[in-house]
């Protein structure tokens, strides 16, 4: 009898550990069975989604029933356990080589839920692995007739008893003339042929068909950034651009690539993705202008574990969105499917930006004493600080589909607005002239980019009763008890931009961006001195 258990002490750490055993023994080609857990934030305080996969690809279910806020415990849904219970005993029928199951729990314990599951498995010699919590491992223990080897929680230990169990691919010998080589015969010359039950890509989890479809849904998208000095469409081995057709005599060349950070998390967890394509061009563009520099293409990087067209197109098309918006072309990517790298539904993105300026017009150039600070209104959090905004929200003990506390909409909504797009604006504004710097203030706040600007000895002062903190800071400052010193160190405090300008210029800079849409507040100056001097309160 090769059966195994695991008992792990922190909610939601033994679901991490058989779904992270569950993805490596994948990706060593094992033939899996079973359920995992695919959220592990169940527990009283929280509203109680029990979501599990069918193993190795199949289906996500949710077998417990939400009891709101403040409910203790979960409520099995009976029919969503028989519905995973049946995918998982039709997997099994197929042959396997390794069966999970997450919990062997009372249903199971009184011959319902997994029971048959495990049962049969142990008949058939296969090794089986299950999640026990304390009051149920003597049950366990009754049924399969002895006690299981106890595991260590550690995935150290899940791959020492999967190796001790000999567990390997299935590659069975074949009969008299045959191949042990699955998927290939050997014909009388000793030559390979195919056969229709060879193993594909696709049986590996990447499914190739599926990104050319993304390809065909997203070329319209792409095609509508399309700008001058673009010169070849989606589909080749590189993006090519002409600096002389877009209008450039002796270019610079700026680049500049991000991501969107555990923003990502909100977005997956609603599947609310629109809106995160637009952050990350956003975070490269605004980065890029801040040089000097007109923002000319742009290429994406998207990982996930099993591409899903619809989601993935919806991605990539609010990325075209962002590039549009920007005078940016989008003309190249990657769409990456990797199985047992990623959580099912998980994904994530890169993205990466090319600008050029003329010779002799990079930024900053110029700053001096006197200099006058204009704040440009950003849209929200933006795209840093998520993993703090994450941990207050859980504080909170709020949800994503709760009402937003400071706003219209629901919670999670109001925290995916996407990041303002500054391109346009200042970009008329720095043909203007009188711009000799400007600040994207993205992690690190106004208190770490700000400097970055400035040239040797010289300082900031800013009043920070010049604006108003807007909601989403201040529901933020009071919810996780924030000093002002950790708010402006962290989150951008309702400034996105800031343009260190001329005096003498200042005021027609100011008109021109308000102009173009942008709210403009004075926020300070510059001085002599080191970093940045705040006066006033925004708490």
């Amino acid at each position: 009898m090769r059966i195994a258990c695991v008992m792990a002490g922190g909610r939601g750490d033994m679901d991490l550990l058989l779904h992270g055993f569950a993805m490596r023994a994948a990706a060593r080609g094992l033939r899996l069975c079973g359920t995992v857990q695919v959220n592990s934030d169940c527990g009283a305080g929280r509203p109680c989604d029990m979501d599990v996969q069918v193993l190795p690809d199949g289906p996500v279910i949710r077998i417990s029933q939400n009891l709101g806020r403040g409910a203790r415990g979960c409520r099995l849904d009976p029919e969503a356990l028989e519905r995973a219970v049946a995918a998982a005993e039709a997997r099994l029928s197929e042959g396997v080589d390794l069966v999970i199951v997450n919990k062997f729990g009372k249903h199971e314990a009184e011959g319902r839920g997994f029971r048959a599951l495990i049962a049969e498995a142990v008949a058939r010699d296969i090794p089986v692995l299950v999640g026990v919590n304390a009051l149920n491992a003597p049950r366990l223990a009754e049924f399969v007739g002895g006690a299981p080897d106890r595991l260590a929680p550690t995935p150290e230990a899940l791959d020492a008893w999967l190796a001790s169990v000999g567990c390997a691919p299935a590659l069975r010998l074949r009969g008299p003339g045959q191949s042990s080589n699955p998927g290939r015969e050997m014909r009388e010359d000793g030559v390979m042929s195919e056969t229709e039950n060879g193993i594909t890509y696709r049986d590996a989890g990447v499914d190739i068909d599926a990104g050319n479809a993304l390809v065909e849904r997203i070329k319209p998208a792409a095609a509508a950034t399309k700008r001058p000095g673009v010169m070849s469409g989606l589909g080749g081995f590189g993006g090519l651009f002409d600096l002389r057709a877009a209008g450039f005599t002796d270019p610079v060349l700026v680049a500049a690539t991000d991501g969107v950070g555990t923003k990502l998390r909100i977005a997956i967890d609603t599947g609310l993705v629109e809106g995160v394509g637009i952050d990350l061009v956003a975070m490269c563009v605004n980065d890029l202008i801040c040089q000097g520099a007109e923002p000319l293409f742009f290429l994406d990087y998207f990982a996930t574990g099993r591409l899903e067209v619809e989601t993935a197109a919806r991605i990539v098309e609010g990325i075209a969105r962002g590039c549009a918006a920007s005078g940016c072309a989008l003309i190249g990517g990657e769409t990456a499917e990797m199985p047992g790298m990623y959580p099912p539904g998980d994904f994530d993105l890169a993205g990466f930006a090319v600008g050029a300026m003329e010779r002799g017009a990079d930024l900053p150039a110029g700053v001096a004493e006197g200099d006058v600070l204009l704040g440009l209104a950003s849209d929200g959090v933006h795209s840093n600080g998520y993993s703090l905004v994450r941990r207050i929200v859980g504080l909170s003990g709020l949800d994503w589909t709760d009402p937003c506390p400071w706003g219209e909409g629901t919670l999670g909504a109001a925290l995916l607005v996407p990041t303002r797009l500054y391109v346009r604006p200042v970009l008329a504004a720095l043909g203007a002239g009188g711009i000799r710097g400007l600040a994207h203030v993205t992690g690190g706040g106004l208190t770490e980019n700000l400097p970055r600007v400035l040239p040797e000895g010289l300082g900031v002062e800013i009043d920070l009763s010049a604006w108003d903190l807007p909601g989403v800071f201040r529901w933020l400052a009071a919810t996780g008890g924030l000093a002002e010193s950790e708010l402006l160190k962290t989150f951008n405090a309702g400034i996105g931009m800031v343009a260190v300008v001329d005096p003498a210029r200042a005021d027609d800079i100011e008109s021109a961006l308000g102009e173009a849409g942008e709210r403009v507040t004075r926020i300070g100056r510059v001085v002599a001195g080191i970093g940045v001097r705040y006066v006033g309160r925004l708490l």
